[in-house]
């Protein structure tokens, strides 16, 4: 994908519609009643409340995006109240900093968006600590936040109403772009160059991701796919593809050691390379339609590819010298990708509106309700955090602390001007894992000075205020348009942003300048200080999630046989299975990561997880490619195959992982070896290979967990 082509995605894409919809439904109505009234103050109260609402402006249902951003709202205010009522009595301030910050670090409990609108009323409490609202003024001031905070709202559900189809447009696009970067790094397992270790990191790293877009995608899609209208139809087909096609591409993992062992120096494995990467090349042709609302239209370099593949592996099966396994493998990797380039031709199709939509004309009367993401705002999952050694209290602790003792040095030391931006940098970088508050505490300063020096730039040759407002409006939608996918360069549009701001309020006020440097270097240092009180290690919690992959991983399995034992019964289990693993994986992995980025004498056993992990991603992969044999080849699997292969193969399987599940918990049980597989003569041979190899990865999961209960 060429530049131009990246920059136009990024255009049409969901970050970039969020931080314009966020510049407009903020500096609208405040530019609106400044030009009215005449009254900054009263028109930077309602920004506020707009940006807080702005704050839970995220992909997904009308109606949860409703409910969440009413509650920043409320929050925000309650935030607003307590601060200024507070601000005339240091001590009574400081009391408030510290239970806010308590409060609302504890609603990480509830998940993701739950902690936003937590963040959403910290935002609202470190600006308020200044007492830039006296007490007198409080309701007022709260009248102008409801205000501004209820009408981004209104203006949010009405303009995503109008278009209601555009997020699922853009939440399948961002999952269509993750998945052709997974697509590309398998291109690189056939480059003979690359090395394999490198390839899985990457792999395994991407994996996580394209599960988290999947999901978002899920929750979108689903949601509106209930609705039987063409325009959703289309996208339910587009999003059934998408599945289908990274079932296949997984489903393609294959023995690449013995690949390159045999083929490294042949054509035909650059053929497939380039194959693979024209496939990924297509994925991103076709998110960009998607995104665009335009119809995609197939690549015909791949018809080039396709012909020369066959030709080659139609020699290598009359070579005698040719290794029987290898070949097998390679046609069978080569049958998957072209699979795939046929599911990637209903893509384009569901692209196009000439095209009938074939969800399915059930679609509708599914039941999708098992796969959609569920979150429950219960008092019983705030009491299950209640103990001392639950990661949530703990980073609610680190919080209240870290507010308390910032707001202390910013009562104590003359040096510190702004004691809401030093609140404000703990309140951006402290997060409950550590490694992020490490990333994030560096991009902080580094996007600071940035800001710092391109603010000073702008006051520099810049000196009409209405051209100064026009850049404070493109710092605003850059700012939250790179906040997910370039933290550093949206900290430094912030930056620019806050420092415009002073200078449009209160003109030659360049000294803020090394004032914001300050403030942002004392929060920074003192996030990092206390993200090692009461830190929770990723290493505590890797058991439990290395136990909920190995579990998933038995009930993938178990969906995987029903296809061959009960077809009648559909496969609705099954992929409600795989979406299983397929989280239970990405979880365990994302550990992984953030573990590598925490003190070294916290890195456990660092090695054996990288193994795990991989050893169930390719136990996943074998028997995604035993489904795909289910809906393919299911004819040619006949009783004697399902009952003296089949169930035996699978229930060996099953039991190494229970076995391994086990010794997870320190039980003392010894790995049992797997009975060799006895085939009947009618079984097929490619059954047969991926039967084995999935007894194979099991066991070595079980060896695995084994070797490390016994000396880890």
């Amino acid at each position: 994908m060429t530049r131009t082509q990246q920059i136009a995605r990024f255009l049409h894409g969901h970050y970039f519609h969020a931080g314009l919809r966020c510049g407009l439904g903020v500096f609208g109505p405040a530019l609106a009643l400044a030009a009215l009234w005449g009254d900054a103050h009263a028109a930077m109260a309602v920004a506020i409340g707009a940006f807080c609402a702005s704050v839970l402006d995220q992909p997904g249902p009308l109606r949860h995006k409703r409910n969440e951003m009413l509650a920043s709202t409320a929050c925000g205010a309650f935030a607003l109240v307590v601060t200024s009522l507070a601000a005339p009595w240091p001590w009574l301030l400081g009391a408030v900093v510290v239970a806010l910050g308590f409060a609302a670090s504890m609603l990480v409990a509830w998940g993701r968006r739950a902690a936003m609108i937590g963040f959403a009323a910290l935002l609202m409490m470190a600006i308020s600590v200044d007492g830039h609202v006296p007490p007198a003024d409080v309701p007022h001031a709260v009248l102008l936040f409801l205000a501004g905070g209820v009408g981004y709202t209104l203006f949010t559900l009405a303009l995503c109403g109008y278009r209601a189809h555009r997020g699922g447009q853009q939440a399948l696009a961002a999952a269509l772009i993750e998945l052709a970067r997974y697509v590309r790094i398998k291109a690189r397992f056939y480059d003979p160059e690359t090395l394999l270790e490198n390839a899985y990191r990457a792999l395994l790293r991407q994996q996580g991701v394209v599960a988290e877009t999947q999901q978002v995608a899920r929750d979108v899609v689903l949601r509106a796919g209930r609705q039987p209208h063409e325009r959703e139809r289309r996208l339910l087909a587009l999003h059934g593809a998408m599945i289908d096609l990274y079932e296949y591409v997984v489903s393609a993992q294959t023995d690449y050691e013995l690949l390159r062992r045999h083929f490294g120096g042949a054509d035909v494995m650059l053929f497939l390379r380039d194959l693979v990467q024209e496939l990924a090349d297509e994925l991103d042709a076709i998110a960009y339609a998607v995104v665009r609302d335009r119809p995609s239209r197939p690549q015909a370099r791949q018809r080039a590819e396709l012909p020369a593949i066959e030709l080659a592996l139609e020699r290598l099966e009359q070579d005698p010298a040719a290794d029987v396994e290898a070949r097998m493998a390679l046609r069978a990797t080569f049958n998957k990708v072209r699979a795939a380039i046929g599911i990637v031709a209903r893509l384009h199709a569901a692209t196009d509106p000439r095209t009938p939509a074939a969800a399915g004309d059930d679609a509708p009367r599914l039941d999708f309700a098992p796969f959609l993401s569920q979150q429950g705002y219960t008092l019983a999952a705030l009491r299950r955090h209640g103990r001392w050694q639950s990661p949530v209290l703990r980073h609610a602790v680190r919080s209240a602390l870290a507010l308390g003792t910032g707001f202390v040095l910013a009562e104590l030391l003359p040096a510190l001007s702004h004691r809401y931006w030093v609140l404000l940098t703990i309140v951006i970088i402290l997060k409950p894992s550590f490694g992020l508050t490490r990333q994030r505490n560096l991009d902080r300063l580094i996007g600071t000075a940035a800001g710092c020096l391109a603010a000073v730039a702008v006051l520099h040759f810049v000196h009409s205020p209405a051209l100064q407002v026009a850049i404070m409006f493109v710092c605003l939608v850059l700012g939250v348009s790179l906040l997910t996918v370039a933290y550093r360069y949206s900290a430094m549009c912030t930056c620019m942003l806050v420092l415009l701001q002073f200078n449009v309020l209160m003109p030659g006020s360049v000294a803020v300048v090394g004032e914001r440097i300050v403030d942002t270097a004392v929060g920074s240092a003192l996030a990092l200080v206390f993200s090692y009180l009461l830190p929770h290690w990723e290493h505590r919690t890797l058991p439990q999630l290395a136990a909920a992959v190995l579990a998933a991983n038995r009930g993938y399995l178990d969906a995987a046989l029903a296809l061959y034992l009960r077809p009648q019964d559909g496969d609705a289990a099954y992929r409600l299975a795989r979406r299983g693993v397929h989280v239970a994986v990405a979880n365990l992995g994302g550990a992984f990561e953030r573990m590598l980025h925490e003190p070294r004498p916290q890195q456990h056993g660092v090695t054996w997880l990288y193994n795990f992990v991989l050893q169930n991603y390719l136990l996943a992969s074998q028997i995604a490619g035993l489904a795909v044999f289910a809906a393919t080849r299911a004819g040619t699997v006949d009783a004697a195959t399902r009952e003296h292969l089949l169930v035996p193969a699978l229930g060996a399987a099953r039991a190494a992982l229970e076995r391994a599940e086990r010794r997870l918990g320190q039980a003392a049980d010894a790995a049992a070896p797997s009975p060799p597989l006895q085939a009947p003569p009618s079984a097929p041979h490619a059954l047969v290979r991926r039967l084995r190899l999935i007894g194979e990865a099991a066991a070595g999961i079980e060896r695995g967990v084994g070797a490390f209960a016994a000396h880890g």
